[in-house]
């Protein structure tokens, strides 16, 4: 609570800074906002824009996938040293919290080519990763679905950016090394949410990212160390542990849920030609403990006819367990049950669920309103494991 009101606080104060910003050269304030809707008729089935929430479309209209409201201070303090500032209110945050912090960080300009910051930043994971909320930014309503399926999007520490630029060709590489918290939800085959907490350690990584003419290619990979804290996965690990059986014991402590070591590696590219594009990406996501392997990639394009931008895009999303089932053969009668059991909870904690393995096609139009505001429309067909959903959004992206 008192985190909130805190929050609430700083969100008014970048208002109030607004109102007075022509006294105070050196500051700048921008805001965006979505307010947006979904809607699919299975009463049985959750359709969420994101791992941190469990709040979505089910079987009735929907406010929280796509509803957001952000607002961002800019500080010029010197010719070198900037500050950012900002602050969400949304129900996909990270933290699980209506109101976060988005970045809170430090920019020092060592050369035109050459800066560092320190503070709070988001990852450079995917191609939207800087504009990640700010919908006005890119045509599609709901990006597709590997942006919803990553746990950690920001991180505290340092980062080195250094650019090169020659006639049509520019390179920038950033170089980043820090720590976070979050925490995700996870779906069981029931519908019930299931929260767990995660600490990240050592978390290094490396984007890049070329420009030539009309071509964007960018790549990232990143690495860090994870510790899951979830009660229920928790409990039943110690359960089993318990029961003095070296085969299951030495299983746990394999696929661990502390100081897991997990990589991402990342491309994507976008090719604007005349008034229409083509755009796609991959990510890869590679553990050796209970977590899943995941893979997901789309490929999509656009054509803008003047005010109106129609687009399509296919994603797909799938995942694979590192856990192998332990062998009975050999093995006293009065174990054998055990190991059994045992088998039959790691392999369910080991499943990526049905969300993580998912073919969507998106169809949808963007429609500019004005220079500061666009409506939306998208109509996403997702075949899960199990069933396929028909969703229905809409929403209004703006920008001040």
């Amino acid at each position: 609570m008192k985190n909130n009101i805190l929050k609430i606080i700083l969100i008014f104060s970048l208002c109030q800074t607004a109102l007075f910003s022509d006294d105070w050269d050196f500051l700048s304030v921008n805001g965006y906002g979505t307010v947006g809707v979904a809607f699919q008729d299975n009463k049985e089935v959750l359709f969420r824009n994101s791992f941190f929430t469990d709040e979505g479309s089910k079987g009735k209209a929907s406010f929280a996938n796509y509803s957001l409201l952000g607002l961002q201070l800019d500080a010029q303090v010197t010719e070198k040293l900037s500050f950012t500032l900002q602050a969400i209110a949304s129900k996909n945050n990270a933290n699980g919290k209506d109101l976060d912090l988005e970045w809170a960080n430090a920019k020092y300009q060592v050369t035109d080519a050459f800066d560092i910051k320190v503070g709070l930043m988001r990852l450079p994971i995917f191609m939207h990763s800087d504009i990640l909320n700010v919908g006005y930014s890119y045509d599609m309503l709901r990006l597709p679905d590997m942006y919803a399926l990553i746990s950690i999007n920001k991180y505290q520490g340092a980062e080195i950016a250094h650019r090169l630029e020659f006639d049509d060709f520019s390179l920038s590489s950033t170089f980043l090394a820090g720590q976070t918290d979050s925490h995700f939800q996870s779906v069981n085959n029931t519908g019930q949410a299931i929260e767990s907490k995660i600490h990240a350690e050592n978390i290094y990584g490396l984007a890049l990212k070329v420009l030539y003419k009309d071509l964007t290619l960018r790549s990232a990979y990143m690495v860090t160390t994870l510790d899951i804290n979830n009660p229920q996965m928790n409990a039943l690990l110690g359960q089993f542990n318990a029961m003095n059986i070296p085969l299951i014991s030495n299983t746990i402590k394999k696929y661990k849920n502390e100081n897991q070591k997990v990589s991402y590696f990342s491309m994507g590219a976008k090719y604007d030609f005349e008034d229409a594009y083509l755009l796609g990406e991959y990510i890869v996501a590679d553990s050796d403990s209970f977590m899943v392997d995941l893979n997901s990639w789309y490929v999509g394009g656009g054509y803008n006819f003047d005010n109106w931008t129609p687009y399509v895009v296919y994603s797909e999303t799938k995942t694979s367990s590192n856990y192998t089932p332990l062998s009975t053969i050999g093995m006293p009668v009065q174990v054998t049950a055990a190991i059994m059991g045992a088998n039959q909870a790691f392999t369910q904690m080991a499943n990526g669920g049905v969300e993580m393995n998912a073919k969507t096609t998106s169809l949808g139009f963007r429609y500019d309103l004005t220079d500061s505001a666009v409506i939306k429309f998208q109509f996403d067909e997702q075949r899960r494991v199990n069933e396929t959903l028909h969703v229905f959004s809409s929403g209004i992206n703006f920008v001040f």
